[in-house]
């Protein structure tokens, strides 16, 4: 658009020079022609000057280059005992690299072992009581047998033989054998919750023994071990420390007139700083300011940057010297 301006007013002033020399003097005609040629000259200089103006101009975002602020762990972890007791064995040296769930340290486990031989015993002495059905099965044949004597008892007395009371007793014979059968079907159901307390008791033993092997929470290198293999440790006390390695946090302060604080979050950054000679570069996004303004109208900010692997090692490591550059989301005027 701008080129098509330039061109039509080109075009006007060849006119206008094509005019002045080829038209016949006409004094009183030629002040309103210069008059009217200036007026579309300016008219089409001002349409030049708004097509270039910074307000039709695409909105740009503007970086902002903070140079103090710190490369921290973005999750560091003590990792603790569980319970009171000696440390048997340490599975890890200092700066291994180990992932998440990996076996760190084994507390002392004997006595909750022998226990869990107790436990498997048991259980197994339980699971036999709630498939034992012999007093089961002897109770209904006693109650067959004892209806057979009360039929046959009942079959004298109607045709005049026996007595009343024989009745009677054939008649209590059947109701104990019906009990009996109750109490036997009451002696498989205690059996089976019996089963499930000494299967319950064998699973907290094994959640024990699962605990007492120390792991690591978070994917990470070791950064300290606090307990060696036979010394003794208190509940919660520190075995080693894991801090995340793939992830780094940047701690930085930075203006409110540079960047409002509720348009930080989420903005991305990028960090860079100089290595053997070499400049690095690693991306990431502001995910939280602190809800205070400081000195000087300033506040600080917590950005997550994504680290990379460099063979054996991390491209960047907590306390390197960087230079953070935020991006502010682009908004036009």
């Amino acid at each position: 658009m701008q080129q098509h301006l330039f061109n039509l007013k080109r075009r006007l002033i060849n006119i206008h020079e094509t005019q002045h020399i080829h038209a016949p003097s006409q004094p009183q005609s030629r002040p309103r022609r210069t008059a009217f040629f200036k007026l579309s000259l300016g008219l089409l200089g001002f349409a030049v000057a708004l097509a270039v103006s910074p307000a039709n101009a695409q909105p740009t975002s503007t970086l902002i280059v903070v140079e103090d602020c710190a490369v921290r762990f973005a999750e560091e972890i003590r990792v603790p005992a569980v319970e009171a007791g000696r440390v048997v064995e340490v599975k890890v040296k200092l700066n291994d690299t180990v992932a998440a769930g990996h076996s760190i340290a084994r507390q002392d486990d004997a006595a909750a072992l022998l226990r869990r031989r107790a436990a498997v015993w048991q259980q197994t002495a339980a699971r036999e009581e709630t498939s034992d059905e012999v007093d089961l099965d002897y109770a209904k044949a006693l109650y067959a047998e004892a209806v057979a004597q009360r039929d046959a008892d009942k079959g004298i007395y109607q045709k005049g033989g026996g007595s009343l009371r024989t009745v009677r007793q054939s008649e209590l014979g059947v109701e104990r054998a019906r009990l009996e059968i109750a109490r036997a079907e009451k002696a498989l159901r205690l059996a089976q919750i019996q089963y499930e307390l000494r299967s319950a008791e064998l699973s907290a033993i094994d959640d024990q023994l699962e605990r007492l092997q120390i792991k690591s929470p978070i994917a990470g290198v070791i950064l300290s071990i606090e307990r060696r293999a036979g010394e003794w440790i208190k509940e919660g006390e520190t075995i080693a420390t894991v801090a995340r390695m793939d992830q780094l946090r940047i701690d930085a302060f930075l203006s409110a007139q540079q960047l409002p604080q509720q348009q930080a979050v989420g903005s991305p950054v990028s960090v860079v700083w100089q290595n053997a000679g070499q400049t690095h570069q690693l991306s990431g996004v502001i995910d939280s300011v602190d809800p205070q303004i400081l000195t000087g109208q300033r506040y600080r900010l917590h950005a997550t940057i994504d680290n990379k692997r460099l063979g054996n090692s991390w491209l960047l490591l907590p306390g390197t010297e960087v230079e953070m550059r935020v991006h502010p989301p682009q908004r036009g005027r």
